[in-house]
């Protein structure tokens, strides 16, 4: 007798790993940053392994300290300088290597120069001005004013600028110490306030006497 035999085989090609992520990001230092892939395609569940580089091309290890380094999510160590990352997924079809994301890391914010005081006439009003650097993603600025060096210091009323590098302020008729404080909302981005500047109005004190 004639014997026939019929098997059949299914062949079943997933597709490749696509891995959406890291982004670039810029934090100040002492900062940390969050790092996140997605994941699509491919058979089975995901693995994944962060890795950093100081230079982006050579030389990558795992990743030292932060958290979630074997996750999609990773939170970086306390960063000093630039680090360069990126993370490699594994699942059943193979091993695959997302694109790699630059953290830069600036300074906080600074002054390079200070608001100067000056002595104007009651009635009158006085301009002063702020350099400062460092921060990110841009700096805040907000002046504020006192009766006295010392303080307390509060966000200035009236003038003209109070949340830029020039602030003038409203017409005086009495010494006020003014400064600038200067942040930033980026990762590790610190606060920091100006020396104080007073703006001093002149008053006699002691009135003349007549002589006979």
């Amino acid at each position: 007798p004639l014997c026939v035999s019929d098997d059949q085989l299914q062949i079943t090609r997933y597709s490749d790993m696509v891995i959406t992520g890291p982004s670039d990001a810029t934090i100040c230092t002492g900062g940390t940053q969050n790092l996140s892939v997605s994941v699509s395609g491919g058979s089975g569940a995901y693995t994944y392994q962060w890795q950093q580089s100081n230079d982006g091309s050579t030389g990558w290890i795992n990743v030292i300290g932060g958290s979630g380094a074997t996750t999609s999510n990773y939170t970086t160590a306390v960063l000093a300088s630039d680090l360069y990352y990126r993370c490699i997924v594994t699942c059943d079809c193979g091993t695959a290597t997302s694109a790699v994301a630059h953290v830069t890391v600036v300074p906080d914010p600074y002054f390079t120069t200070s608001p100067t005081g000056a002595t104007i006439c009651s009635g009158s009003t006085y301009t002063l001005h702020v350099v400062a650097g460092g921060g990110t993603p841009s700096l805040v600025y907000q002046w504020q004013s006192s009766s006295a060096l010392a303080g307390p210091y509060g966000n200035v009323s009236g003038g003209s600028g109070a949340t830029t590098p020039d602030y003038t302020t409203p017409a005086l008729s009495q010494t006020t110490y003014y400064r600038c404080r200067i942040s930033a909302t980026g990762n590790g981005c610190n606060t920091i306030n100006s020396t104080g500047a007073g703006v001093y109005i002149p008053h006699i004190s002691t009135q003349p006497v007549g002589a006979t």
